[in-house]
């Protein structure tokens, strides 16, 4: 607990367990603890004002090294490489008021992400990067999945498809008054949930929708308008796809469905 008053700390509980190393998210106020050989074993602390309540362990799922096949025999002495569980590739994030635990699996090419609740973890999304490098973002309760190697971001939203993007994989830009470094550049680190930190040129921002690039880019009047009334701060772009699907003559069908959804509460 911090003390104003006096400018110090109290101590209000104390956690004895063995940590590799631990993630910790601001905005969930929850903190990840990494145990056992593979440091896959993950424990959950949430922070309350007077408390910390702790979550049920779980484990996550490691790919196989590629080119280390398991029938390979080894020389005597010789132990079988393993794969450890490293910080940077797990993140904390809430989506449409659930929380997750999201672990980037290069090998596999894919994000997975674990739904906590108070008494049970589930394996309940799992995500392409198409990617050897990935990072993870959320913004505005899409999931933003940076591939750092194509220099493209792919939108995910929960509500509308579990499994497959919004819209086709997108340029991150950036404003030249900003000062960033060229995007995607090696030294960036992408912060949980929306930050991009360049230290090179000392410059943080936060990343935001650009809705008229991602309206552009669907082909579906329908989706893209059930994506659109998901999002903050979308009135405009929303009023001038539907000018542009009456202005197109799009078929009777479709702007029923369009203008049902617009009904719905």
């Amino acid at each position: 607990r911090v003390l104003r008053e006096r400018r110090s700390l109290k101590l209000l509980r104390r956690v004895s367990q063995p940590v590799s190393w631990s993630v910790y998210s601001h905005e969930t106020r929850l903190m990840l603890l990494a145990a056992g050989q593979q440091d896959n074993l993950l424990s959950g602390l949430q922070l309350q004002p007077r408390s910390a309540v702790r979550l049920p362990r779980f484990e996550v799922l490691l790919s196989p090294l590629q080119g280390l096949p398991l029938a390979q025999p080894l020389a005597q002495g010789q132990q079988r490489p393993r794969r450890s569980l490293q910080a940077r590739h797990v993140s904390v994030h809430r989506v449409y008021d659930a929380l997750y635990c999201a672990h980037i699996d290069e090998e596999a090419r894919k994000v997975v992400l674990y739904a906590l609740y108070r008494d049970a973890v589930l394996r309940q999304h799992e995500l392409p990067t198409h990617s050897a490098r990935a990072a993870l973002s959320v913004c505005d309760n899409l999931l933003v999945v940076h591939a750092l190697d194509q220099q493209v971001a792919t939108l995910f939203d929960l509500r509308i498809n579990r499994s497959c993007p919004i819209s086709a994989p997108l340029p991150l830009t950036t404003l030249p008054a900003d000062g960033f470094s060229p995007v995607y550049s090696p030294h960036w680190l992408i912060a949980p949930p929306d930050k991009v930190v360049d230290p090179l040129a000392g410059r943080a921002g936060r990343l935001r929708l650009n809705l008229r690039a991602i309206a552009a880019s669907s082909i579906d009047k329908v989706c893209l308008l059930e994506f659109l009334l998901l999002r903050s701060r979308s009135n405009l772009v929303l009023l001038e796809v539907l000018a542009d699907a009456l202005s197109e003559l799009e078929p009777l069908p479709t702007l029923s469905r369009m203008f049902a959804l617009l009904q719905q509460p």
